[in-house]
């Protein structure tokens, strides 16, 4: 596809014509050429001419700029010296006459015939031409006799959302877990009205969704008793032997990566884990019990060759914890998305 600059008075009227341009470049001054230019050479009627544009106020505007345009040539062709001085009238009249063999007198009729039936041109938003569409067609297009347009879907978007939210989580057999995830991630009626809204916006932009996804069964149960267990055997292993535990680490600190365990990093870990042992939640959230990995098997490892950690089982049993913490909330998420 090539492209060249618009010449609005020697462009062609017929099929399909992209034009590109940006803010300032003159848009409203060629669609007024071309509105023109329909009426004179094509000889349409000014209601069988569809000009679209985006906001009312861009409409306004429009209309008025095609009107004065159909007055100035009228003027013009009607002997008025200062609406013929105009370029635009020039270029138009100019053109019509040397390529198209207009008579002045014709034109002017065409154009007195534009200007008596203007309140009938077809010039309106995107919503208000598809609302004048559904209403001229209403039996064709399955649609009410009467309808109205909404300036403002906020209001049909919560309710939509929070009927959503009725029905399949407030009112479904949602699995506890996964209502408490719900709720960590900061879910409501009005978040997923705020995210339907955002769609909405961009209708055809990409879905992107996790390959994992296609892998989860519609429905399928969360459990979450071995994570549970889990914690049962952490918890008892950290309430018996506490200090023992801690002290084991704080022996062995000078054998451990120093940029994972910074002097208080051990203080933060035990108060998380003092926490985590007293939340009762099946799944509690550990966004808020910062360093809970550092008493976990998999971070205790030495510098090379450096003598291994002195075994104990709650770090086993804390990195059990851990792993099935991180298995089940990949699989919340994938249920929550």
């Amino acid at each position: 596809m090539t492209s060249t600059a618009l010449d609005v008075f020697a462009c062609p009227l017929s099929g399909t014509q992209l034009i590109e341009a940006s803010a300032g470049t003159g848009k409203t001054w060629n669609i007024c050429g071309l509105v023109l230019r329909l009426l004179l050479e094509r000889r349409l009627e000014v209601q069988d001419i569809l000009v679209v544009t985006f906001t009312n106020a861009a409409t306004a505007e429009l209309r008025e700029r095609i009107r004065s345009r159909v007055v100035m040539t009228l003027a013009a062709l009607r002997g008025n010296a200062g609406a013929g001085a105009d370029p635009f009238v020039q270029s138009l009249l100019r053109s019509a006459r040397q390529n198209h063999g207009l008579l002045d007198d014709d034109m002017a009729k065409r154009l007195d015939l534009a200007l008596q039936t203007f309140d009938e041109a077809s010039i309106f938003t995107i919503h208000g031409f598809c609302q004048r569409a559904l209403a001229d067609a209403p039996f064709t297009a399955g649609m009410p006799m009467v309808q109205t347009l909404l300036e403002d879907d906020r209001e049909l978007v919560l309710q939509v959302a929070t009927d959503f939210w009725r029905r399949h989580i407030a009112g479904a057999p949602l699995a506890p877990a996964l209502a408490d995830h719900l709720v960590d991630k900061g879910d409501s009626p009005a978040r997923f009205a705020a995210l339907l809204k955002r769609r909405l916006a961009k209708p055809l932009s990409g879905l992107v969704w996790p390959a994992e996804l296609d892998a989860v069964g519609a429905g399928e149960a969360i459990d979450s008793a071995a994570l549970t267990q889990a914690r049962a055997r952490a918890s008892k292993l950290w309430q018996q032997d506490r200090d023992v535990i801690l002290d084991t680490v704080r022996d062995t600190l000078p054998r451990l990566n120093g940029n994972v365990y910074k002097p208080g990093a051990l203080d933060i870990a035990a108060l998380s884990w003092d926490a985590l042992c007293a939340d009762p939640s099946a799944m509690p959230s550990i966004k808020n019990l910062p360093k809970l990995d550092l008493l976990g098997r998999t971070r205790l490892q030495p510098k090379k060759n450096q003598a291994p950690v002195p075994p104990h089982p709650f770090f086993s049993a804390a990195q059990d914890w851990l792993d099935e913490h991180a298995r089940l909330r990949q699989k919340l998420d994938l249920a929550r998305l």
